[in-house]
């Protein structure tokens, strides 16, 4: 099954439901039955990772998920500073597998679909 989450940084609705969702995600991710074969992490790419983002990936990684890093929105980013940027994300994440994508270019789509598949 593909399982797709709220996102965890603009959820636009009542604190009371927020912390709802976010226990219903750390039940289905950290201690349900459900096994997730892949996890599927977004990131901006414009912005680069957030305090958000880097939490979420430490408890994946302290759960020992395997986690692809999508870096969207790479669209957004200027030609003279794509690489820096590429780069600085992928400092910042580590030793994971980041695929820079672009859903507006279809840009990394078939990277993408290759990593979730096999």
């Amino acid at each position: 099954y593909l399982v797709d989450l709220p996102g965890y940084g603009f959820t636009r609705t009542s604190k009371a439901l927020r912390d709802r969702l976010e226990q219903l995600i750390n039940w289905y991710l950290f201690t349900s039955p459900y096994i997730q074969e892949k996890i599927v992490l977004i990131i901006d790419a414009h912005i680069g990772p957030q305090e958000n983002d880097l939490e979420i990936l430490r408890c994946l990684e302290k759960y020992k998920k395997n986690i692809i890093v999508v870096a969207n929105k790479i669209d957004k980013i200027k030609k003279s500073e794509y690489e820096s940027q590429l780069e600085n994300i992928q400092e910042v994440i580590g030793g994971h597998l980041v695929i820079p994508y672009s859903a507006k270019k279809k840009i990394g789509v078939t990277a993408l679909l290759d990593e979730m598949i096999f």
